[in-house]
């Protein structure tokens, strides 16, 4: 963890790719952009008053997700697999073991509160299988540009999401 430096000023962007485990299956938490309908991350810019680029994850993810996938500790970002490119950090890591795995629950939960936000960011939220993402990220960006926003993209392929779970 001290190789990353979480307080360095680099980091500009900071996400949370959350996922739960369903009858053996990995489902990544992911948004749909309001204005492209592109998969994003729960994530953003580190803002003034950001300790640090853990508090700009927690602050992004409470924010876009509206609560519904639970809180981090500082601890469990740490402890999460990181991806690293240029000024970019995503934390990928599962949902408290104490979180309700019925995905469309947590789906509607989403919605249900989204429609309360004058201004939000996501149009919605998906659980997307590791297979499909993983299709997604080995896919050539030209192909999957309106997919998937293409700083994610770049990050997970380059950060090594690919790897993250090989032996």
């Amino acid at each position: 963890m001290e190789e990353i430096g979480l307080t360095d000023p680099r980091w500009i962007r900071a996400g949370i790719l959350p996922y739960l485990e369903v009858e053996g299956t990995r489902y990544y938490a992911i948004g749909i952009d309001r204005d492209y309908g592109t998969l994003m991350d729960f994530g953003g810019n580190r803002e003034s008053f950001d300790r640090d680029i853990v508090e700009t994850a927690q602050r992004e993810m409470t924010e876009e997700s509206y609560g519904v996938l639970g809180s981090f500790s500082r601890e469990d970002l740490e402890n999460s697999f990181i991806l690293v490119d240029d000024d970019y950090i995503e934390f990928v890591l599962p949902l408290s073991a104490d979180r309700d795995s019925d995905l469309r629950k947590i789906i509607a939960e989403f919605d249900f509160l989204r429609r309360f936000d004058p201004n939000p960011e996501h149009r919605g939220m998906m659980w997307i299988p590791e297979a499909t993402l993983r299709l997604i990220i080995e896919s050539d960006l030209k192909t999957v540009r309106h997919v998937i926003y293409p700083r994610l993209w770049k990050l997970l392929r380059r950060g090594g999401f690919l790897e993250m779970f090989k032996n």
